[in-house]
């Protein structure tokens, strides 16, 4: 038996197709996806940096900026409408960017999107100079870096039902699985007692961020630490310093001890001839004012060469370490007879991406 077709007046009825929506990219593949850009992109910054490494060994972390500018070109472009919402770690792990509407993001917004993301990863262990008191542009790094990285990775694991981030909300992104059929997102509602949580969380940051300055600079050691440095930076020879003060404990025969280092680190502007002279240079700055030595037991010195594009980093670090006493006795026949000591520097080199 036929059933009859439901006809209306003006003739058969059409029905419309059922519109099917976007899931949410979950938390592996968002992550695994970014894992796979971050190695692409450190590869191109490894041969770009062996290529012209002189060139990048005198820029020190100025050489960021090269990076950044090719990781906010990569992300900004395939993942806006230029590259279909699709950088090459999402089309393998088969998620995509789109708006609202669920169209790929405008060249801009991606942009913007990209540059927030890339807040935390390029300030991250930089030093710049503002001509501010040190802990002050510290503070103010470490709340950028810890506030805005924090915020991201806090929404990406804990907001579960959609994984959104803190990029996400203020572009209006969404991350999907990318499924053919698939025309529209449905916004799922966040959850609001996540934004008491990063509140909570965030003031606690800052509160600890705050005291850990007051205390640098109640410490007189570390206010030492901080003229040490602040005297090796202004060196021609110097591209960048750094200087740190540790104690080590130990327990033996019932007696514990303690052995307080001193590490001196200097980033040259170009290669060096000789370590071991490059050595006896900067420590005589620190030996000849005891205003500015902390201190210390043993002195560390590190002599690191090597490039800084944020995206990679290759980074041979020379260390040799001596008492001060020693130190002090080497410096002193190297400014009377020009005798270099034959120092055994031990060496290791770290990759980055």
């Amino acid at each position: 038996m036929n059933t009859p077709k439901d006809e209306g007046l003006t003739g058969p009825r059409d029905v419309e197709p059922e519109t099917q929506s976007y899931r949410y990219a979950g938390f592996w593949r968002r992550v695994l996806a970014y894992a796979i850009d971050a190695i692409l992109l450190g590869v191109v910054g490894l041969a770009i940096g062996y290529s012209f490494f002189e060139y990048f060994l005198s820029l020190g972390q100025t050489g960021r900026l090269y990076g950044l500018a090719i990781y906010m070109a990569y992300f900004a472009s395939f993942n806006s409408k230029l590259g279909g919402g699709q950088t090459l770690g999402k089309r393998m792990m088969g998620i995509k960017v789109l708006d609202q509407a669920g169209a790929p993001l405008a060249f801009t917004t991606a942009f913007i999107r990209q540059g927030i993301v890339a807040t935390p990863i390029f300030l991250n262990g930089v030093n710049i100079d503002l001509g501010l008191n040190q802990h002050t542009v510290s503070l103010v790094l470490g709340i950028a870096i810890f506030g805005v990285g924090g915020a991201i990775g806090y929404f990406l694991i804990f907001n579960v039902r959609t994984r959104r981030s803190l990029h996400d909300f203020l572009c209006g992104s969404h991350v999907v699985r990318a499924e053919p059929g698939a025309s529209e997102v449905k916004v799922a509602r966040l959850w609001k007692g996540h934004f008491v949580i990063l509140s909570v969380i965030s003031g606690l940051s800052i509160a600890v961020l705050v005291w850990a300055s007051n205390l640098a600079e109640e410490n007189f050691n570390l206010t030492k630490v901080l003229a040490l440095y602040e005297k090796l930076e202004q060196q021609d020879n110097v591209r960048q310093a750094g200087v740190h003060l540790n104690t080590s404990y130990s327990l033996a025969n019932n007696e514990s001890r303690s052995v307080t280092y001193l590490q001196i680190v200097a980033f040259p502007p170009h290669s060096i001839p000789s370590e071991s002279e490059y050595a006896l240079e900067l420590i005589g700055l620190a030996v000849e004012d005891e205003t500015i030595l902390p201190e210390s037991d043993i002195i560390v010195f590190v002599v690191r060469t090597g490039f800084d594009l944020g995206i990679a980093r290759h980074h041979t670090n020379k260390s040799v370490s001596d008492t001060l006493e020693n130190w002090k006795a080497a410096i002193a026949r190297y400014e009377s007879t020009g005798e270099v000591p034959n120092a055994r520097f031990s060496s290791n080199t770290q990759i980055r991406f």
